[in-house]
This record gives C-alpha cells, sequence and structure tokens, in this order.
C-alpha cells in the first residue's frame, strides 16, 4: 500500500467526495482466483474505488462486477503485472493506493490498520503487512 504522492498533505475523506483508498488488481484471463480476490475487497468499506486492470498482453477476462465500485480497465502502456500496477496507479482516484494479485485474498483487518496508518501520518508514504497462509497452501507446501 503506498500514498502517491511524496509531498505531505492530508489524505483524501470521503467527506471531499473522493475515495478513501483504491485498490488496483492486475489480471489475465488466465487468472481462475481473481473473483475471490475482488470479492475480498469488496468487503473493505475504507476502499471505495477497485480497478481491476488487463495486464494488456490481449487477454480478456469476463467478469460479473456486481459492484459500481469496481471497473475493468485495459493497460495500454507496459505489459505484464508491473505495467498493470503502475497503469492502475495512474488511473486511481485516491492517493492511497491498495496493490492486490489476483490470486490473492485481502485480509480487511490489515488492510483497515495500514490505511488508518497512512490517513494519520501524512509523513509515511509507504505501508505494508505480512501475509496468511491458509490452510490449502499449508497442506501444499507443508515445512
Amino acid at each position: 500500500m503506498l500514498r502517491r504522492s511524496s509531498v505531505t498533505r492530508s489524505s483524501p475523506t470521503r467527506e471531499m467526495g473522493q475515495p478513501v483508498a483504491t485498490a488496483v488488481i492486475p489480471f489475465t484471463s488466465a487468472d481462475t482466483l481473481l473473483d475471490r480476490a475482488l470479492q475480498s475487497v469488496l468487503a473493505i468499506d475504507e476502499i471505495d474505488e477497485i480497478l481491476l486492470v488487463d495486464d494488456g498482453r490481449g487477454t480478456s477476462n469476463p467478469l460479473d462486477l456486481r459492484s459500481d465500485r469496481a471497473k475493468v480497465i485495459k493497460n495500454s502502456g507496459v505489459q505484464g503485472a508491473l505495467g498493470a500496477r503502475l497503469w492502475g496507479m495512474a488511473n486511481a482516484s485516491s492517493d492511497l493506493i491498495v496493490f492486490l494479485d489476483s490470486d490473492d485474498e485481502a485480509i480487511p483487518h490489515g488492510i483497515q490498520k495500514l490505511l488508518n496508518l497512512l490517513r494519520t501520518s501524512p509523513e509515511l508514504i509507504l505501508g505494508y503487512g505480512n501475509i496468511q497462509l491458509g490452510q490449502r497452501v499449508k497442506e501444499m507446501y507443508p515445512t
């Protein structure tokens, strides 16, 4: 998660009519877990805008968005996941950006803590957190 501007300033708020945070999720047509990633972000009230970014490789993924908070945009710049993240960031309406891979699931309390930290500490420009491995992943990769 990051703040787009390195210049210290107040973060957007709902009162200003801007999204509190924008989630950027790059995807390809082969992403079978994209809907799970989308649903996990939709569960977080502080994320007002969700940009699902086609990675620019000419793929398409028919999505039933079921939310006016989410939209699909096509990357017309650098292709691949990095290019899609940069394109999503450039098209975001908020200064607070949450990055999520299409095969990940957002953990609401973790995202909320990071957003609160960035909102209350305008000198910070970046926040990150740990991942949690689900039981299925632990079974696939035992230690």
